[in-house]
Formats: C-alpha cells, sequence, structure tokens
C-alpha cells in the first residue's frame, strides 16, 4: 500500500520554491493569504511618527512595508528574526538586535538601550512586547500603519495546518473546525496562543521562517511512516 498523501492548508501564500519542496516531498497543498493588508497613509501619521528619532521596532514584515509605503527617513531598527530583519536590512535599515519571538526581542531592546522606541505595528496585535518593555520602563509609543481583514475560505478536508500569526487562526476558525490535524506554527507565540484555545498537537519552529516550517513539517511526517 503507498503512503497517503497528506493534505496541507497554509494561512500564507507559499513561495514557490516552498511549494515544489512540499509537493515532491509527496503532500498536496492550498496556501492563499488568510488576511487582507491594507496600508495607512496620511500626513498625519508621517508627522506623529517623525516627531521622533526614536529606533523603530518592527515585529511583522508588513511594519516595514507600512514605513516604506509613508515614505519615512530610515533609522536603526530592532526586529523578529529572520524575514522581518532580513527585509528592514535590504530596505536599508540599520539592525540594532533582533529577536526570534516578540518576548525575546524585547529583552534586547532593554538590555541594549533605555531610550524609547516606535513600535510600527496593527490594531489586531498581541501585546507581550509592550507589556513586558513597560515592566522594564522602556518607553514605547505604539503606532498603528495598517491594518488586517479576514478573508479565510473553507477547506472540506486537511491533515496539515500552517498558522504564520495568532490572527490567522482567528480567521481560520470562522469557516474551519479543527479537529485532530496537527498544526505547524511559525513560531512559539503564535503556538502559545493554539495552545490557550484549547488546541494539542500543536508544534512550531524554533527560529521563525517558511523554509523551517516546511522542512519540520516533511521531516515529522516522513518519521511517521
Amino acid at each position: 500500500m503507498g503512503k497517503k498523501t497528506r493534505h496541507i492548508v497554509s494561512t500564507k501564500l507559499l513561495s514557490q520554491q516552498s511549494i515544489d519542496v512540499l509537493e515532491n516531498a509527496g503532500f498536496s497543498l492550498e496556501s492563499y493569504d488568510i488576511m487582507d493588508i491594507i496600508f495607512k497613509e496620511n500626513d498625519a501619521l508621517i508627522q506623529e511618527i517623525s516627531s521622533s528619532n526614536d529606533p523603530f521596532v518592527f515585529t511583522s514584515k508588513n511594519g516595514v512595508f507600512a514605513a516604506q509605503k509613508l515614505g519615512l527617513s530610515i533609522r536603526k531598527v530592532f526586529a523578529i528574526e529572520p524575514v522581518t530583519s532580513r527585509i528592514a536590512e535590504e530596505l536599508g535599515y540599520e539592525i540594532i538586535q533582533t529577536g526570534k519571538d516578540a518576548h525575546t526581542l524585547a529583552e534586547k531592546i532593554s538590555s541594549t538601550s533605555k531610550q524609547g522606541v516606535i513600535h510600527l505595528t496593527c490594531p489586531d496585535r498581541r501585546t507581550e512586547l509592550d507589556k513586558k518593555l513597560k515592566e522594564k520602563n522602556i518607553p514605547i509609543h505604539t503606532v498603528e500603519v495598517y491594518e488586517k481583514f479576514p478573508n479565510p475560505k473553507h477547506h472540506e478536508a486537511f491533515d496539515l495546518l500552517f498558522l504564520f500569526a495568532p490572527s490567522h487562526l482567528i480567521a481560520f476558525e470562522q469557516k474551519n473546525k479543527i479537529k485532530d490535524q496537527k498544526i505547524y506554527c511559525i513560531g512559539k507565540t503564535t503556538a502559545d496562543f493554539a495552545r490557550s484555545k484549547g488546541y494539542k498537537n500543536v508544534t512550531f519552529c524554533e527560529f521563525s521562517s517558511e523554509n523551517n516550517l516546511v522542512q519540520l513539517a516533511i521531516q515529522e511526517m516522513t518519521n511517521e511512516y
């Protein structure tokens, strides 16, 4: 009897390279962006951010893209690794420190500098970074520069779910039920959120990246046979 084809649903549109790797490993998949992103663009927002020279904090690549769309001047930044920090660096930002998740990044910020930071983010965000920095008496100015709107699809059947943010799980649940399917999360923050909602079959990448998530799924599923 041949191997069962495992079907993956990814809540982020995967790169063609990732798709090829998964299909060559025997998976079928559906990948799409479950959240629509709308970037804010107005003079008042630009003035608010430009009134301070404090470093930016990027916890999502969307924060980097929003800063670019607003035409903000390049400055030093703290960023989640590896994707967000890589994109920021490619666009000319000077990386002060990186962290694999919000908790680690907050620790890096508090140990590096006592000056304030500007977190470019969205209304629908996790609060770990804000709380941790306030505990360390690091001033943080949170500016909402983009918004996310759920756009989930209904999936009749799937074996694995790739999650790239806590908001992706909330959106996915609007049209789908998760029973005993394995949930693969991009990082610890997303995995902790999934577990807090009662899901037990959850794992995550030690170092957050699409490639690591793909390789983790292939390795674990291969070991099951």
